[in-house]
């Protein structure tokens, strides 16, 4: 290991025990950060606090700390450290620990830690109770009090049911992954994991990450995805079954014809016919509308059953699956019935992008795109210096099946880093504003408010990613005819978007049915229309003066 690896948790989750079975099997030194602080004092914790106070503890804490940051920083081997229930309270001390390795949160229900802490006589700041509901309403406080703490974890896993080597097992599996993204909502997290021959072992990560309920699993996907010439969804509930998972596979319509009520009474009819209940679980496999349409029905199915997207489009992957949205079309429309409904777990395999059509892959590619408008500049230079090669997907032979897949060659490893840079913007911004309350989750639709136009007026013809696209273009029109970027802005995204949405898409498109579209977009407001503009490359801004004039006028631009 290049850095350390610190657990943490309230009292209970089992730092200790799960950090030794780390540092064994990763053969590394293993550090309990109470423990060493307390031998250092020469004293046991309860004398330390008593007599010298928490804050003396806290002292000998940072200093800690900080020395296994340095020793991180001079090239040192890592090492696992169980950290202490409320060290990451301390802000520098949380600095030092993020800075110097990967940080996992062991979580735990309330019910979980009150039996584990029952016969425990060495937790200072613990309070103990005979019965459950009075050890929360004692140590409730301090549990809130850590939580901003705990927020800034890179891995959060739920431990109510894993043992030390379980957790441990999760943990390792998890870091072995090309990378994994934790999507924070304050107490309410879940994990993003990407890895090459993930869909073939789903089921078996889904279980490590503790996800997968004692009931049913529903597989919903498209008839597309599940035949003999690419049966993903075959793959996926063979390794679910290895889990003594009982799985059930309902097939909905491909694209936006999915988006429907009738599509969702369907859905709910099956369940209910099947006896599902709330501790079950759906899977969305698919692109963005199955990902729309199965988070719909979940959100929906007896107020709320958990969901799993494993996305297999570039646009369901780095956009679509991400940040809770779910909805169905409307005849006035597009998503304009819908709720918001957080997954327990995203699931990215980079070699099920080489199974989808070109339109779809390049559809993806402008999502990407718009990251890098609305956040990080950085994102459209490299993609500019490598834009050859990621058009140019690799292929291979075939071998659909669930021994082979983990063999299958042709990732698109130069998109790897790009889809998590993008998703670690669109995460940050969902956190932030989860209902699109404070603005900042709206700066993730620039470039939408033409493309659902265009989606409408085309009758969904066109895909959502190119739509985008080709909104994306209009409004940086608008945005140079205010000054607000340069020709040469103008120039560079236009380089890069013509490739992926030309403009002969909307061509023929009725501009009156494309301007009908606008005016009941969902964005508008007694105040105007929230519209975004560029401000450069890298930055967007909400104005709510645009007129529909002058998306007219960049529309008859656009289309030349």
């Amino acid at each position: 290991m290049t850095g350390n690896l610190y657990l943490t948790g309230f009292s209970g989750s089992g730092k200790t025990s799960v950090g030794k079975v780390l540092a064994k099997r990763l053969k590394v030194d293993f550090i309990d950060l109470d423990g060493e602080i307390a031998n250092r004092a020469g004293t046991d914790l309860a004398t330390l606090f008593a007599e010298e106070g928490e804050q003396a503890f806290r002292t000998l804490e940072l200093n800690y700390v900080g020395e296994l940051a340095s020793e991180v920083e001079s090239g040192k081997p890592g090492k696992v450290v169980a950290l202490g229930g409320g060290t990451l309270m301390n802000p520098a001390t949380q600095e030092l620990v993020e800075s110097s390795g990967v940080l996992v949160w062991l979580r735990a229900r309330w019910e979980s830690l009150f039996e584990r802490l029952l016969c425990c006589e060495d937790r200072p700041l613990l309070q103990k109770a005979e019965k459950l509901h009075e050890f929360i309403s004692y140590n409730r406080p301090f549990y809130e009090a850590r939580l901003p703490g705990y927020a800034h974890c890179g891995l959060v896993l739920d431990v109510d049911n894993m043992g030390p080597e379980d957790t441990a097992t999760a943990i390792t599996r998890i870091m072995d992954c090309s990378w994994f993204l934790t999507v924070r909502f304050f107490e309410r997290t879940h994990t993003v994991l990407c890895d090459s021959g993930l869909l073939a072992r789903a089921g078996q990560m889904l279980y490590q990450l503790g996800v997968l309920p004692r009931g049913q699993v529903w597989i919903i996907t498209t008839g597309n995805l599940d035949d003999d010439k690419l049966p993903l969804a075959r793959i996926l509930k063979e390794d679910l079954e290895s889990t003594r998972q009982e799985v059930k596979l309902l097939r909905i319509p491909d694209g936006e014809q999915a988006k429907t009520g009738d599509e969702i009474n369907r859905i709910h009819d099956a369940m209910l016919g099947s006896g599902t209940t709330r501790e079950d679980l759906v899977i969305a496999l698919g692109g963005g509308t199955v990902g729309d349409t199965a988070g719909f029905a979940a959100a929906t199915y007896m107020r709320g059953i958990d969901i799993v997207h494993i996305p297999t489009t570039l646009v369901g992957m780095i956009d679509a699956a991400l940040g809770g949205k779910t909805a169905i079309n409307h005849a006035r429309g597009k998503n304009l019935i819908g709720a918001y409904h957080q997954p327990k777990a995203i699931l990215i395999d980079p070699v099920v992008l080489n199974t989808s059509a070109d339109e779809y892959y390049l559809a993806g590619l402008a999502e990407l795109i718009k990251y890098g408008c609305i956040s990080d500049v950085s994102i459209i230079e490299e993609c500019e210096a490598n834009w050859k090669d990621i058009l140019n997907r690799p292929t291979w032979e075939e071998q659909w099946t669930r021994e082979g897949w983990g063999q299958l060659e042709g990732n698109p490893w130069s998109l790897i880093s790009l889809m998590k840079k993008g998703l670690t913007i669109k995460s940050r911004f969902v956190s932030a504003d989860e209902r699109e309350v404070t603005g900042e989750r709206t700066l993730l639709n620039f470039g939408h408010t033409f493309a659902h136009a265009f989606e409408t007026a085309s009758g969904f013809v066109i895909p959502h990613g190119q739509a985008v696209a080709l909104g994306m273009r209009a409004s940086f029109k608008i945005a140079l005819k205010r000054n607000l970027v340069t020709e040469d802005d103008v120039k560079r995204i236009d380089t890069l978007l013509d490739v992926l949405a030309p403009i002969s898409l909307i061509k023929d498109l009725d501009e009156s049915k494309i301007l009908e579209a606008i005016k009941f977009d969902k964005k508008w407001s007694r105040d105007g229309i929230k519209f975004l503009l560029p401000l450069g490359i890298g930055e967007v801004e909400i104005f709510q003066d645009v007129s529909i004039e002058e998306m007219e006028e960049a529309l008859r631009s656009l289309r030349g």
